[in-house]
């Protein structure tokens, strides 16, 4: 009996410790990396590093320049999220929604609309695109509506 309930337990960890904390490398004076960092689920734990170079940020972590956007996250695996990714998208991408050489997410620019960049009604349509560990990307999801949206964000 204890030992069922010791391997039922051992099998809900995984899903426990995975995608629960993110670093936040971003510019001191950027109001959307902020409003983008408060739209997170209490459950994950974020640290904030302000930085003044941060295209030296997106090297060391193999964002390619056509992809940038304003902030960088990496979480405790060492995936990478650049831009304005969904939260909720983060947490299932940590949690194994990824191909099986992903190293991350990304929204290039900075859609209006998107998770941070909220605008009155407005919204421009954006792909969220897989950075592989080969330097290659695919497409990993398509955001063509608010409400599409509102499925990845926590904070709606």
């Amino acid at each position: 009996m204890k030992t069922k309930m010791f391997t039922g337990l051992l099998a809900m960890l995984p899903a426990a410790v995975l995608a629960n904390s993110l670093i936040v490398h971003k510019s001191p004076t950027c109001g959307c990396c902020v409003k983008w960092i408060e739209s997170f689920s209490k459950s994950i734990t974020i640290q904030e590093e302000n930085h003044h170079d941060m295209n030296a940020i997106k090297a060391e972590h193999g964002v390619p320049q056509q992809a940038a956007s304003c902030h960088t996250a990496v979480d405790e695996h060492g995936f990478v999220y650049e831009g304005h990714v969904p939260p909720k998208m983060i947490e299932d991408y940590g949690n194994g929604a990824r191909s099986h050489n992903g190293k991350g997410l990304v929204v290039p620019g900075m859609p209006i609309g998107s998770v941070g960049m909220d605008y009155d009604d407005r919204f421009q349509p954006y792909v969220v695109y897989e950075l592989l560990e080969n330097g290659s990307g695919r497409v990993y999801a398509e955001i063509d509506s608010k409400e599409t949206q509102a499925k990845y964000r926590y904070d709606q």
